[in-house]
Parts: structure tokens; C-alpha cells; sequence
């Protein structure tokens, strides 16, 4: 599971919190960071997130949660703007996105709605 890269159990311990506001569709969206591509080292990564990764933790949340995460926004944040990270980062989460979540990718400056 991804949380063991952060040496932590933090992440696991919010999605037990959170998955069963998702199994009583009470949770709108989730906002969670993914700053760097699937390149990056682990050791490099210093507790943020690669499109690798958080496929990972939703495969988590997604169990804990039997099966609901597909039903709440993920609003993908913190992006490094590197110079093609953020549509390398894009590119890598559709492609890693076997569970079929509402993938969201905010713009700095443009409104979007939650649901």
C-alpha cells in the first residue's frame, strides 16, 4: 500500500475515517495531491504522491469503503508545474485509472463546481 512509502500510517487512517461517509454517499469530493509523475524516485518524493501511488490509496479507500469510491469526485491537486508534468501526471492517472473514478483537474483561476 502507498501510505508505507510516507513511512506512516496517516493515509490509511483518513480513508478508514472516510469510507463510511462514501458508503452513505454523504462525501462530494475528495481533494488530494499528486505532485509529481510516476518517474519520480520514492526516496524523492518526501510524502507526496505519483498518479502510481494514488491509484493505490483509492484501491484502498475503494475497499474500505466496498466498492463506493467511484461515486465521489477526486479532485486531483499541487501538481508541479515542471515542464510537462502536469499533462504527464494527467496521462498517467487515466491511464492507471482501472476503477473508474471521476477524475477532476482544477486550473488555477477557473471556478469549478463541486457536483
Amino acid at each position: 500500500m502507498a501510505f508505507i512509502y510516507e513511512q506512516s500510517d496517516k493515509l490509511k487512517k483518513l480513508w478508514v475515517a472516510v469510507a463510511p461517509l462514501l458508503k452513505n454517499n454523504s462525501l462530494k469530493a475528495i481533494f488530494i495531491e499528486v505532485s509529481f509523475p510516476n518517474e519520480m524516485p520514492d526516496k524523492a518524493l518526501f510524502g507526496h504522491l505519483t498518479p502510481h501511488l494514488l491509484m493505490k490509496e483509492m484501491e484502498v479507500l475503494n475497499t474500505l469503503s466496498e466498492g463506493n469510491v467511484q461515486h465521489t469526485r477526486i479532485y486531483i491537486t499541487h501538481r508541479k508545474p515542471c515542464a510537462d508534468c502536469e499533462e504527464r501526471i494527467q496521462q498517467q492517472l487515466e491511464a492507471e485509472n482501472k476503477l473508474n473514478l471521476q477524475l477532476v483537474y482544477p486550473q488555477q483561476g477557473v471556478l469549478t463546481t463541486l457536483y
